[in-house]
């Protein structure tokens, strides 16, 4: 027997909010689609969701990892810093993160969150 779905929808008219005239990024497409498979739409609806027009992604410069550092951070010295993480053996601290990363430092901040951007966890860059 097939799950029944709520649906939800969200509004906004808050001009900071919407993007390109509410196109979704690349990645929200990417995730609409899986779900729109995992659910058992048809194929024409995952389609449609496929070609949606996406917004383009922000010029970004290349990721440089951290340099390493000769101070070695153990987990609990990470979790008594409120604004670093730590990611696959590195720490970042955060607190000069471009302000589009601000919602993300509550989240990211006192933890190891190596396995939160992991492949095998279904994390999906864009």
């Amino acid at each position: 027997m097939r799950e029944s779905h709520k649906p939800l929808s969200c509004t906004s008219n808050s001009p900071r909010l919407l993007k390109d005239e509410g196109h979704p990024s690349q990645r929200d497409r990417n995730i609409l689609v899986q779900g729109a498979r995992e659910i058992g739409l048809a194929r024409h609806h995952i389609d449609w969701l496929g070609d949606l027009q996406t917004y383009p992604q922000p010029s970004r410069l290349p990721f440089e990892p951290p340099v390493r550092a000769s101070e070695k951070l153990t987990l609990e010295q990470v979790s008594s810093r409120p604004e670093h993480t730590a990611l696959a053996g590195d720490v970042f601290d955060m607190s000069a993160a471009a302000a589009t990363h601000t919602t993300m430092k509550p989240i990211l901040a006192r933890h190891d969150v190596t396995l939160l951007f992991s492949p095998t966890h279904g994390f999906q860059p864009w």
